[in-house]
């Protein structure tokens, strides 16, 4: 399961005075087609800042991911990174887009790139692990969930997804406990629950069978 992040882009520069009509469009998450309109217009407006151009190619291109339409959202992605080289969210972006499209090594190497520019990005290291699970590589997933929760420890879904790759790896004993953290973290979540119900479940009857 990946994560976006969106709104904290749109939080990090002030809009020029020339996006005002537009901007709104833009920025909402209601209506896409309107979100593209309003992004497209900001775009081809002359003389703006390359910093504020690209937080426009970056919101279009989060609404064509939204639209299952990953390879206009890898190209707004990718012009978004080329105008501001050190926009970690765009490049955790083009990483969801890869990801979506199951190319796992553009995803990883993007997610990389990501927190290589803010070694504090979380949400990077998760993604990462997201990607290495679905090689099937636990151990390196295993490490960037890790990674994750050192940098938010109420990070409920990496715990989730952790317990998930130990239990892959027949962990049973760690799996439960990383549920049970998912679990305290977010008592709200049935995923963790449900899973290590399961998990107990197999446990139990492995244990019967020994």
């Amino acid at each position: 399961m990946l994560r976006l992040i969106t709104f904290f882009a749109a939080l990090i520069i002030a809009m020029p005075a020339s996006w005002a009509d537009d901007w709104p469009d833009c920025a909402q998450d209601k209506d896409r087609d309107l979100k593209i309109e309003g992004c497209s217009a900001l775009i081809t407006k002359e003389g703006e800042p390359e910093h504020t151009r690209a937080l426009a190619y970056y919101n279009r291109g989060f609404a064509y991911y939204r639209n299952n339409n990953f390879d206009r959202a890898i190209a707004d992605y990718t012009r978004a990174t080329e105008l501001n080289p050190k926009y970690v969210y765009a490049y955790s972006g083009r990483g969801n887009a890869y990801e979506a499209k199951g190319d796992h090594d553009r995803a990883i190497a993007d997610y990389t790139k990501a927190f290589e520019i803010d070694p504090k990005f979380a949400i990077a290291y998760y993604n990462r692990g997201n990607a290495y699970e679905a090689k099937r590589d636990h151990d390196r997933a295993i490490d960037d969930y890790t990674k994750a929760i050192e940098l938010d420890p109420k990070f409920a879904i990496a715990y989730d997804n952790r317990g998930n790759a130990y239990e892959a790896k027949d962990d049973f004993h760690r799996a439960v406990a990383d549920y049970e953290k998912a679990i305290q973290r977010n008592p709200n979540t049935l995923t963790p629950i449900g899973s290590r119900i399961g998990l107990l479940q197999i446990g139990q009857g492995r244990a019967r069978t020994a």
